[in-house]
């Protein structure tokens, strides 16, 4: 999406939506790509890769208040049908986050491992998700790195009609 407010009346009828003298654009770009071996009675693999570019621009002229972001990341899963009505997945990624800000360059970088498993009944489903994260990252956009290590664990139930 894109959207440039810049000279926006700040009582317009959006003024409430959007910042003023708001000039910002996004785009998005995936790729993914899956595959079932036959071995092992059918191995699920998979491969995602993501970009997210941000611009921000703030008022004409002032360079000080523009912010670009970009995200990228790719992902490569496997899974198999471990019992009969039990899945399991592990997967790797690694992400990054790059933010040019005021003259500031910040990188954000982390790397995750998953481990996943789904337990499948006619109509419902129970899983689990456990990640360990690591990475150097700069959360407050000081220019000062930091390690960062992270575990978090998601549980869920679904019933399906």
């Amino acid at each position: 999406y894109n959207y440039n407010w810049q000279n926006y009346s700040p009582t317009g009828p959006l003024s409430n939506y959007y910042p003023l003298n708001s000039d910002r654009k996004t785009s998005l770009a995936v790729f993914k790509v899956g595959h079932v071996f036959p071995s092992v009675g059918g191995l699920d693999t998979s491969f995602k890769y993501k970009r997210v570019k941000d611009t921000q621009n703030g008022q004409i002229g002032n360079a000080a208040d523009d912010r670009e972001t970009t995200d990228s990341g790719w992902s490569v899963n496997v899974g198999n049908q471990l019992f009969g009505d039990l899945y399991g997945s592990v997967s790797y990624g690694r992400y990054s986050r790059d933010i040019v800000a005021s003259g500031l360059n910040v990188d954000n970088d982390k790397n995750i491992f998953s481990t996943r498993l789904v337990y499948n009944l006619a109509g419902f489903e129970l899983a689990g998700l456990a990640q360990w994260i690591r990475g150097d990252a700069d959360p407050g956009e000081t220019g000062t790195q930091s390690k960062i290590k992270q575990f978090r664990m998601k549980a869920f139930a679904k019933v399906i009609f």
